[in-house]
């Protein structure tokens, strides 16, 4: 089985901060950082209270995957039970979810889930509930690297399957370690 590299960065969930446990050091989340150079006005003209909703249900559908990864529960919604249909339709074998990468640095972030495709070789995973009209939800990959870090990321993506309301899309990358 894939051994996964544990770093020294500690992720504080109710601040929604990384801190290099070594240095002390605060980093920077990588999404937010690229959301806010990247697409500056992606959410302006939307309500708070629109987005704190949207956020909310984001939230409830992460946790619900793991939790249905981490203590088996039944999924209790739709997009719960896609989830476990688009991991029945491509054979894939949960390793781990929230798993931290980080440069050490300057820069850190948590992936939603990583699957063992064969050994050393792994998909990676971010859940996004915000990307489609509707109740949908799909999974992408942020990067790959043969590190798990930041420091050596580098981008690929393959595969891709046919997505409509309520259904997964799968992009997926494969990793050698």
């Amino acid at each position: 089985m894939t051994q996964l590299k544990q770093i020294p960065v500690l992720f504080n969930q109710e601040e929604h901060t990384y801190t290099n446990t070594e240095t002390g050091e605060m980093l920077k989340g990588i999404t937010s950082t690229l959301i806010h150079r990247l697409f500056p006005d992606k959410y302006s003209g939307i309500p708070q209270a629109v987005l704190a909703r949207a956020a909310e249900r984001g939230t409830a559908i992460h946790e619900e995957i793991e939790l249905v990864e981490t203590i088996g529960i039944a999924p209790s919604t739709e997009e719960g039970r896609n989830y476990i249909k688009l991991k029945e339709e491509h054979a894939l074998n949960f390793l781990e979810s929230e798993y931290t990468v980080s440069d050490l640095e300057h820069y850190a972030t948590n992936i939603d889930a990583i699957y063992e495709v064969e050994e050393n070789v792994v998909d990676i995973a971010d859940f996004k509930t915000t990307a489609c009209r509707g109740n949908c939800l799909y999974a992408h990959t942020c990067w790959s690297s043969t590190t798990l870090t930041l420091r050596s990321a580098t981008s690929s993506a393959s595969g891709c399957v046919a997505t409509s309301r309520n259904s997964f899309q799968w992009k997926g990358a494969r990793t050698r370690r």
